[in-house]
């Protein structure tokens, strides 16, 4: 059986072996995995830049690669997740421990309409492994 491997499958790879070394001669599970997300990212590049700019209905988001979800292929899509994150760390720090509705209840909200955004500028969402075979460029 003859087995092609991608440069981006063996700097997963890599990435898994030092992070898994990591852990297991550092006792810390924290620097294992900011070894992998370092190693893993130039792999994940290489396969998310072509796949990103391969977007001619101009769609702000487009299915993950991998799994369920969305991701954000155009500056309106990275604009939204900013805002999201930005929100949230608001929350946190502007919370009042005696009203925990003052920041579930706009969590919850927010929340559903980074959802209602995301489902309306992007594709729809469903369970994906890898990029579709009509993306692929060979």
């Amino acid at each position: 059986m003859n087995m092609k491997y991608s440069a981006s499958s063996l700097w997963f790879l890599a990435a898994v072996i030092i992070g898994i070394l990591a852990v297991v001669f550092s006792g810390s599970l924290v620097l294992g995995a900011v070894l992998f997300v370092i190693f893993a990212t130039p792999g994940m590049l290489e396969i998310y830049i072509p796949y990103a700019k391969d977007n001619p209905n101009n769609l702000w988001f487009k299915r993950k690669i991998y799994g369920w979800g969305w991701t954000p292929v155009r500056w309106q899509g990275w604009l939204v997740i900013f805002s999201y994150i930005a929100f949230i760390l608001w929350l946190v720090l502007d919370r009042n421990p005696d009203r925990p509705s003052a920041f579930a209840l706009p969590l919850v909200l927010a929340t559903i309409m980074f959802f209602a955004i995301a489902y309306k500028k992007g594709e729809k969402p469903h369970w994906q492994w890898g990029v579709p075979e009509d993306n692929k460029r060979d």
